[in-house]
């Protein structure tokens, strides 16, 4: 009693760390960038902690980087 399956408990785990990052935060606003899955649950964490999010494209980091080496490489 009181104990949760494998699966389980890594869920729990994962939302336990991901509620506790975005409260170290102090934010009201956020942006999210990752995979899909990822990001929905961050998303979700985020409004239960009244954290407004908007969620940017998932290849925006692999662009911003190439565009950085590119400008490095000038």
């Amino acid at each position: 009693m009181g104990e949760l399956a494998a699966a389980a408990s890594a869920s729990y785990l994962s939302g336990m760390l991901i509620g506790h990052e975005l409260r170290a935060f102090e934010v009201k606003k956020l942006c999210l960038l990752g995979t899909p899955e990822l990001v929905a649950l961050y998303a979700r964490a985020a409004e239960l902690l009244d954290i407004e999010t908007q969620v940017l494209e998932s290849h925006a980091a692999a662009r911003g980087l190439l565009r950085l080496g590119v400008m490095l490489r000038r």
